[in-house]
């Protein structure tokens, strides 16, 4: 039994020491390959304004290909985000940045003109002027911008002489008010059918012709069409339907 018992622990040291140089090759080997690793040094990230601007300016041919990329595939996003780092730092004279942004700026006005009714001059005046800032010589920005100019002009006459053109809306309320001195006795027969698109002449001032009826003083109903002449914001006249035409 004792002999069996001295074998049995030699056995067992023997595979302990086994284990233990194998722990050893894997360890070493693993110091082996980390040591063979590349060392990169600490990346320090800038934390004050003037360190920033030090970075971009020494990067600036990388922000610069960046920002012809991102305009070339019509990226609004990331042109205005680069843009905006070449005018913080004073770099807009850089290769050929001003003409990207002049270009750029333009193709963002001319879209603002797609998209804006004609029925806005002074909008439209707006782009026209910035449209021409970009392009001083184009003789059609030139043309357009003196259009709505005049255009302009004649709205701001009209306004001053008649008042601000009154909505849909309110122009049913100016005719009731009109309308109900006429029916004082059954003041609440009045009812306005239809009223016409709002109109304007040039001596007149705002007109809108409406259907309406109501009783009369004898508590008879009525109906009748009428063209009502509408200035700073209340009826001043009344004309028969066929006074204007159709």
């Amino acid at each position: 039994m004792k002999i069996g018992s001295a074998e049995e622990t030699d056995s067992s040291m023997a595979k302990r020491k086994i284990l233990f140089y194998g722990l050893f090759c894997v360890l070493l080997l693993f110091v082996l390959v980390l040591d063979r690793c590349p060392k990169y040094p600490d990346k320090k990230v800038p934390v004050t304004e003037q360190e920033r601007e030090q970075l971009f300016i020494a990067n600036i041919e990388h922000h610069y290909r960046e920002l012809v990329d991102c305009f070339n595939k019509h990226n609004s996003t990331c042109v205005e985000d680069k843009l905006r780092l070449f005018r913080l730092y004073n770099m807009m004279e850089y290769n050929d940045i001003s003409e990207i942004d002049r270009q750029f700026s333009l193709e963002f006005w001319e879209k603002e003109l797609r998209n804006t009714p004609n029925w806005q001059p002074s909008k439209l005046f707006e782009i026209y002027t910035e449209l021409l800032k970009l392009d001083p010589n184009n003789a059609h920005y030139q043309d357009k911008l003196a259009f709505y100019k005049m255009k302009i002009d004649e709205i701001q006459a009209r306004n001053n002489k008649f008042g601000a053109p009154p909505s849909k809306y309110n122009v049913r309320q100016y005719v009731r008010a009109y309308l109900v001195d006429r029916y004082d006795m059954y003041p609440h027969s009045l009812t306005i059918e239809d009223c016409s698109d709002i109109a304007y002449h040039e001596e007149d001032g705002y007109l809108v012709q409406c259907q309406f009826w109501g009783k009369d003083e004898f508590g008879n109903y009525e109906r009748e069409s009428l063209w009502f002449v509408i200035r700073h914001n209340e009826v001043v006249r009344v004309r028969p339907s066929h006074w204007y035409g159709k």
